[in-house]
């Protein structure tokens, strides 16, 4: 299966995000902020298939977050919410 590096604040969000991924047959990884989401990225990046973030967050917003993978690996398929 894929995997989702998913990134959102909001833990509800986050949790109801990763149950729908999981359930449509995602493998999801999880990260809280962007900072966060480069550390789960430097442990995973080649099982990492798409980033799917939230645009406003603190620490580093998703769309720095999305221009600093694709830095690593152009063509990420990126979602941003």
């Amino acid at each position: 299966p894929c995997t989702v590096l998913l990134v959102e604040d909001d833990h509800a969000v986050r949790r109801v995000a990763g149950r729908a991924l999981r359930a449509a047959g995602y493998r999801v990884l999880e990260a809280g902020d962007g900072e966060s989401a480069l550390d789960v990225w430097a442990a995973h990046a080649r099982e990492i298939g798409v980033l799917v973030s939230d645009v406003r967050m603190p620490r580093l917003r998703g769309d720095a977050l999305a221009a600093r993978l694709r830095a690593e690996r152009p063509g990420l398929p990126v979602v941003l919410m």
